[in-house]
């Protein structure tokens, strides 16, 4: 396990086998250009861990329940043929992370992500653990410990 530290804020410990992803790297296993985000993959196994962030004077008012449905409805509607399932609600850090889990197809093979969304100050962040169904049942602890190691700096 080593403890990687995320946008100057929080940090996570992230299991053995997973390498940080940055610049065309980053921008293809995202989908997204966006700079505000970091990624870890475990190529051999085939998990993922991102992290996304956005700043907003309004974070503070945001109902965290709400805006973890938008995003999942958002991220059905980007990822076509998605199932959300269970919702999920747990502690990150010393702050309340609210999420759900959803199942997708990505180049015909089945994925499962868990994503959970916190606020802390004027930032959003929104932590996804994503791996191939077929070893959710042996990624779902890992991924579990990975979100409880979270600690704010």
């Amino acid at each position: 396990m080593s403890r990687q530290t995320v946008n100057n804020t929080f940090s996570l410990e992230i299991p053995d086998g997973f390498r940080l992803l940055n610049g065309e790297e980053l921008r293809t296993f995202t989908q997204s250009g966006d700079p505000y985000q970091w990624a870890a993959l475990d190529r051999e196994r085939h998990r993922l861990i991102t992290v996304q962030w956005k700043r907003s004077l309004l974070t503070p008012l945001a109902d965290m329940k709400v805006l973890a449905r938008r995003n999942r409805q958002l991220f059905c509607r980007v990822n076509a043929g998605s199932r959300p399932e269970d919702e999920l609600s747990m502690q990150a850090g010393d702050a309340q992370a609210e999420g759900y889990r959803v199942s997708y197809t990505k180049d015909g093979i089945p994925f499962t992500a868990f994503v959970l969304l916190f606020k802390k100050g004027t930032v959003i962040y929104s932590v996804t653990c994503g791996c191939r169904t077929e070893n959710l049942d042996k990624n779902r602890p890992v991924f579990r410990e990975v979100l409880k190691s979270l600690r704010f700096m």
